[in-house]
Parts: C-alpha cells; sequence; structure tokens
C-alpha cells in the first residue's frame, strides 16, 4: 500500500511541475512580451452586439505594462511566489526548499520526473518523507532508536514456518488444477488417462496431487534464520497473529522428486484457492468434457456410448476425489478458534461460518473484472455464466434435508458435490452396453434387406 501511495504522490507532485512550467511560459509570452508591444497574443472580446471590445484591449494593455514595472522579468516574478507564507514555513531540508526561481524550463526537463527530484532545486523534490519506497519495505530501527529503516533486499515475503511436531498437521492432498481453460483441461485429461490405466488413483502420484498438509498456528514455528540475536519486527509479531486469525497454515514440500518446492499459503487462502478451482474444474466438466453424455436422446447416447463410459466413469472417480478433499478441508476448518459464539439469543457454530463463507464464494460477481480475490481465483465471464446454472442447482438442493446421515449439517459445497456424483452415476446408467445393443438389434430387425 505504501508503495501505491507514494507512487500516486509522485505523479502529482510532477502534475504540478508540468502546470508550474505551463503558466510559466504564459508569462514570457503573453504577459510579458505582450504587454510590452501590444502586439502579443492576448484575448479580444466582443460586445452584445457582436462588435470588439477595444476598451478591453486597453484595460489589458495597461494591467501588462504595470504589472510589467514591478516584476521586469520571469524570475522576478517567480521570486514573489517565494515570499509566500505557505513557501517560507518549509525550513526543514528534509520537507525541500522552495524556489520557484530555480525551476528547470529546458528541454532536459520535459514532460517526464527530471529535475522533480532535484535536492538542489527543491520546489518539486519530493523531499526526504516522499522518497520511492524500498523494493522490500522498512521496518522499525532497533535497540530503543527512533525511525525506520529499509529492510535487506532479498525480499522475503513473510517468514517460513515449519512444524513443531512432524505427527500434526491435517494432510489434504488435492488434485492438482490449471489456471485457464487450456491448462484445466489438461490436468482433467491427464487425470482420467492414468486414472483409467490404474496408475492414478493413489494420492501418491506426483504428477496429478499436491500433498498439502495444514497446521493450526500454534503448531507451527518459524524457520530459524541468522538474526545475529536481534529481536522480532514488530510487523513479525503481528504476523504471528494475523496467521491464527488465517485459520493456521498450509504447506506443500517436495524434496523427493525433480520439483523441489517449499510453498506456504495461511489456511484462509488455501480454502479460497480451493473453492475456486473446485468451481472451475467442474464448470469444465459439466460443459465441456461430458455435455453431449447428459442427453437422453438414444440415439445420441449410443453414438458416443464408449467415449461416454470412459468419460464419466473418470468423473465419478473425480468427483469422489473431491470429496475426500472436502472433508480434510472441513476438518481443519473444524480447528480453528474463537469461531464458536453462544448467548440466550442465538449459537454460532462452524457449520454457520463455514456456510456463511460457502455463499459469498458462490453467490458473489465472481468474474475477473469484479473479483476482489485473488487473480488465480477468479473467473472469466464465460465461467461467471455457468456459475449461476450452480447456484439454480444449490437452490433446488436447498429444498432437501439439510442435515446429512452422519448428523451433520450440509453445506453448499456438500450438495454440489452429491448433485454431481449422482449426475456421474446417471451418466453411466445411460450408456450401458446392453442398451445399445438392443437397439442397434432392434433397429436391424425393422431395416428393409438389400436386393428386394
Amino acid at each position: 500500500m505504501a508503495a501505491i501511495a507514494q507512487k500516486l504522490l509522485e505523479q502529482k507532485v510532477n502534475n504540478q511541475r508540468k502546470q508550474f512550467l505551463k503558466q510559466k511560459r504564459k508569462y514570457e509570452t503573453e504577459i510579458s512580451v505582450g504587454g510590452a508591444s501590444g502586439s502579443g497574443s492576448r484575448r479580444k472580446t466582443r460586445s452584445a452586439g457582436g462588435t470588439t471590445a477595444t476598451n478591453y484591449e486597453e484595460y489589458e494593455k495597461k494591467f501588462y505594462e504595470k504589472f510589467k514595472g514591478k516584476c521586469g522579468t520571469v524570475g522576478e516574478f517567480l521570486g514573489l511566489l517565494n515570499n509566500e507564507k505557505a513557501c517560507e514555513n518549509i525550513k526543514d531540508d528534509k520537507e525541500g526548499r522552495i524556489d520557484f526561481k530555480t525551476v528547470n524550463s529546458g528541454s532536459t526537463n520535459g514532460d517526464g520526473d527530471s529535475g522533480t527530484n532535484d535536492k538542489t532545486k527543491g520546489t518539486f523534490y519530493r523531499s526526504d518523507y516522499c522518497q520511492p519506497c524500498p523494493i522490500c519495505g522498512m521496518k522499525k530501527k532497533r535497540n530503543g532508536d527512533s525511525g525506520w529503516e529499509k529492510k535487506n533486499d532479498n525480499c522475503t515475503r513473510g517468514n517460513l514456518y515449519e512444524p513443531k511436531n512432524e505427527g500434526g498437521g491435517t494432510t489434504i492432498t488435492i488434485l492438482k488444477s490449471g489456471e485457464n481453460h487450456d491448462d484445466i483441461k489438461q490436468k482433467i485429461e491427464d487425470f482420467c488417462t492414468k486414472t483409467k490405466n490404474g496408475t492414478g488413483d493413489s494420492n501418491s502420484d506426483s504428477s496429478l496431487y499436491d500433498p498439502w498438509k495444514c497446521y493450526e498456528a500454534k503448531h507451527v514455528k518459524k524457520v530459524k534464520d541468522d538474526k545475529n540475536g536481534e529481536e522480532e519486527d514488530e510487523d513479525e509479531v503481528e504476523e504471528e497473529e494475523d496467521l491464527k486469525n488465517a485459520g493456521g497454515l498450509c504447506i506443500l514440500e517436495k524434496t523427493n522428486s525433480e520439483e523441489n518446492v517449499n510453498k506456504q499459503k495461511t489456511f484462509n487462502d488455501f480454502f479460497y484457492y480451493w473453492v475456486a478451482h473446485m468451481l472451475k474444474d467442474s464448470i469444465h466438466w459439466r460443459t465441456k468434457k461430458i455435455k453431449g453424455c447428459l442427453s437422453n436422446g438414444a440415439k445420441i447416447r449410443c453414438r458416443n456410448n464408449e467415449k461416454c463410459k470412459t468419460d464419466c466413469g473418470c468423473f465419478e472417480k473425480w468427483v469422489e476425489k473431491k470429496e475426500t478433499e472436502w472433508t480434510n478441508i472441513k476438518e481443519h476448518f473444524g480447528k480453528q478458534e474463537g469461531i464458536v459464539q453462544e448467548n440466550v439469543f442465538m449459537k454460532l457454530t462452524h457449520d454457520d461460518v463455514l456456510e456463511g463463507v460457502l455463499k459469498d464464494e458462490f453467490y458473489k460477481d465472481n468474474s475477473e473484472n469484479n473479483s476482489e480475490g485473488k487473480s488465480e481465483n477468479s473467473l472469466d465471464a464465460e465461467d461467471a455464466e455457468e456459475l449461476k446454472h450452480i447456484r439454480d442447482i444449490i437452490e433446488k438442493k436447498n429444498q432437501e434435508p439439510a442435515v446429512a446421515s452422519d448428523g451433520k449439517k450440509k453445506t453448499i459445497m456438500d450438495k454440489l458435490l452429491a448433485h454431481e456424483l449422482t449426475d456421474a452415476q446417471n451418466c453411466l446408467k445411460k450408456h450401458k452396453d446392453n442398451d445399445c445393443k438392443q437397439a442397434q438389434d432392434s433397429a436391424g430387425r425393422f431395416r428393409r434387406p438389400r436386393g428386394r
């Protein structure tokens, strides 16, 4: 935020400098020259009857001449501005000295930033207070010193954490998803190919799955670095509190493959990432992968019978995987502290909060142009339109009992996954080999033999 504010201020200061130079040139051409010769580019006005108002010309000329008598040169005129109280009050070198006479109006200054940040000619100098923000930000000085200092230039975004105990955390192994239509299509094709051959049924296939592990904030600690015994920054302490408020931390670490990574997300970020990509993938299945397989027409069904059997079988496996992922996500969501509240008027549970969060995701305008979340979580216009269809499905599902067989409340996501599993199973029922064989045999009996 500081970098954005600094950039806006810099643009504003530079625009003010441009306006100043524009007025300065106007003085040089219109007032200084025009007033002396009477032949400058002075304005002409017309009276109500349409004739030129020569009286105005005479008044303008007298004004210019009198004005020039007191301010013979442009520099003298600009020097008067320096005597204004607002300028004289600037006495601190850090704030920048004000001297309008020294503002460079030559071609080297142009419309760029040259001269804007010149300490020796500081009228439009941003001052030490408004220098460009260090690329990695600022932190308070240590050992009781006042003021601020820039952070190191490595720009480590926050701290890296590690679990306090190896056995803790909630394992949430998720299927990889793409960021755009082509990526999503490829990831789903890879999943179908490998599950068909039997190699993708295990969560151990690193080409298909990302093995995340989510921890409560109290179960992780910062990775030690060489701070020479220095105390924590205030923003580091604040970061730990933010981590707690964000539901903890999820870590993806791979050290046993070519892909050596250590990704870390707060649980909140991980949650929204999963929901957004679940919706993106679901939309691809519904609108691209199995769209033609859900038709009721026997002719269409049998024409694509083998392909639909394969695709719908893969869809069923995909939904079952997402159900497992969602179960684990709900498990970690339920570990968050400070959510359950109860008084004489109401009781707020983890299920209530989870449902509210999901409604925000399902019912907000989730397009790229209007999403408040990260771009990786946003939907394009086509997907945002299809999301409306998913909402209709959910609305119909809301008419059903809200409690599952295990006694737990069913969320919007539970209902969507149940609907998709039903679609997958119905799709498989429609594409049975026997049904199509009987239809083909029946058509053959009524087909007129050739040669008769």
